[in-house]
This record gives structure tokens, sequence and C-alpha cells, in this order.
């Protein structure tokens, strides 16, 4: 079940040595924090569980590197 779907959300990446933090096209999250503004977001509190890419530009961003950031994060199956 989703509880918030956005197209302005940020990816946290656990154990990374460098800050790393992917901006998806659209994330859906299912735990979202419903009583926080979303300005107020500690991104590093919430992980999607479906993330989404629109290939413009630069594919290569978004189907390698992109790719292999988001299976790093546990919640992110697909």
């Amino acid at each position: 079940v989703l509880n918030h779907v956005t197209n302005k959300a940020r990816v946290y990446i656990p154990d990374r040595p460098e800050l790393t933090i992917p901006e998806p096209d659209i994330a859906a999250y299912g735990d979202y924090p419903r009583d926080r503004r979303f300005g107020r977001t500690r991104w590093s509190e919430v992980s999607p569980l479906l993330v989404c890419e629109v290939l413009t530009g630069d594919p290569v961003k978004d189907l390698e590197r992109n790719v292999e950031l988001y299976f790093e994060v546990p919640s992110i199956r697909e």
C-alpha cells in the first residue's frame, strides 16, 4: 500500500562513504510520515518502495549509475 507519491524526492543511499543522493523522477512510499510537511523531510529517514526514471538527455546516468544506486536501498525491489 502506498501512502505518498511525489516527483520531488531524494533517495538516501545507506552505507555510502561519499554523499550520493539521486533524485528520481517519481518515487512512491509506503511509510511516508503523513504528519510532516514535505519541505521538512529528512531523506535519510524515509525510503521509497518504487522509483521511476524518465529517460531524457543522458540515459547512461538513469540506466546505469542510478540503477546501481537504487539496488543498494533495501526497500526498493524493482
